[in-house]
């Protein structure tokens, strides 16, 4: 099997590295793309202000879209990187989380590609070639640093579907676990967890084989035991790790598959715009506890373990980091929307239950979108 990877990902390395890294291919216009939001911390300038002195920074466009990027936004914004049907820049350098990433992704083709941005939605087929981009992420776990996939919303469609290129894979990501540690806590959390849950839904998932299983559980291993230790200490090196397994995890899921909590992470995502880190964690612990109440002892295999027992504490012990972010009221207040989430879930409820390892029925999706809901209420 081969596995589709194809950025360099640096990692223990310092800025002048990637500057020089980055001056070896001879950019000439390189345009930075900052997401706003992290932009008030004066570590972040520093970035920003060393970048301009070390590599031919031509511009600097600041991501401002409170949740994840639309076509709208994206058709609205790329007057900045082209005129005259005519690249401005050779080069995208983004800084920012993977809403933040995919933009870049998004910018970077259709600084080539000179239709409406909805024109590529999907696969688009005989796309000029993007110009380069190079990943400096926030947050783990999004996988967009190294993918090429870039998820794109459309309100006038109400659907979110990507930009999907082969073309437009980052060359370059460089992790920096300073800027990781910026995030809110709930963040750093919610992100592992996602993690972890893609990282047992590509080891058991059908496609998989030596390679992606072993890589899955490399990813999982190092979330269980990194995850606890980072909150306890707050050391950088636990959170360089979890940064670590949130790529392995994209690379597993990305040449494996994965399970029925993409079908329902993608509904809350899109429906209540609800961050896709936080929704898939959830969704995924509690089709992960189903699918252990009934008895899929494939998981221990994760673990190298012959008992499911000790698999299910380590699931209750991710649990209980997400239920430590409980909140005293809830702003979202989904469960009053129950009824409609059943009712448009159970249109659905084929292609979920075909993509778990359990089959779900009528019954067990109704009982598992009200735990779903009511969790998304309760924490931060």
């Amino acid at each position: 099997m081969k596995l589709n990877i194809k950025t360099n990902i640096l990692i223990d390395k310092s800025y002048k590295n990637l500057s020089e890294e980055i001056n070896f291919k001879k950019f000439k216009k390189i345009v930075l793309i900052v997401d706003k939001k992290i932009y008030q911390f004066n570590y972040i300038k520093k970035i920003v202000s060393t970048l301009k002195k070390e590599i031919k920074v031509k511009g600097i466009f600041f991501f401002e879209e409170p949740h994840e990027p639309t076509y709208e936004y994206l058709d609205k914004s790329v007057n900045f990187f082209r005129k005259n049907n005519k690249s401005l820049f050779d080069a995208i350098i983004v800084i920012g989380g993977g809403s933040t990433m995919d933009f870049a992704k998004g910018c970077a083709i259709l600084s080539k590609n000179f239709k409406s941005a909805i024109n590529y939605m999907g696969f688009p087929k005989n796309i000029k070639d993007p110009i380069p981009v190079i990943t400096i992420p926030s947050t783990t776990s999004t996988g967009s640093e190294i993918i090429y996939n870039a998820v794109f919303t459309s309100k006038k469609m109400n659907k979110k579907l990507g930009i999907n290129s082969e073309k437009n894979f980052p060359i370059i990501t460089f992790y920096d676990p300073k800027i990781i540690a910026l995030a809110p806590k709930e963040i750093i959390i919610y992100s592992a967890l996602a993690t972890f849950n893609r990282a047992i839904e590509s080891f058991v998932f059908s496609k998989g084989n030596f390679l992606t299983k072993e890589i899955s559980r490399h990813a999982f291993d190092l979330v269980r035991i990194n995850l606890p230790k980072y909150l306890k200490t707050k050391n950088l090196e636990y959170l360089k790790k979890l940064q670590l397994a949130g790529s392995l995890s994209i690379i597993a899921l990305s040449n494996s598959g994965g399970g029925c909590s993409g079908i329902l992470n993608y509904y809350f995502s899109t429906n209540f715009a609800i961050p896709q880190a936080k929704s898939f964690s959830i969704t995924a612990l509690e089709i992960l506890k189903f699918n252990i109440n009934n008895k899929f002892h494939e998981y221990k295999n994760i673990l190298q373990s012959k008992k499911l027992l000790e698999f299910k504490k380590i699931v209750k012990s991710m649990e209980n980091i997400l239920l430590s972010q409980k909140k005293k009221k809830s702003s979202l207040n989904l469960s009053s929307n129950l009824n409609k989430v059943n009712y448009d879930l159970s249109n659905k409820l084929d292609m979920i239950s075909s993509r778990n390892n359990i089959r779900i029925k009528q019954a067990d999706l109704i009982k598992l979108t009200k735990k779903i809901t009511r969790y998304i209420d309760e924490v931060r």
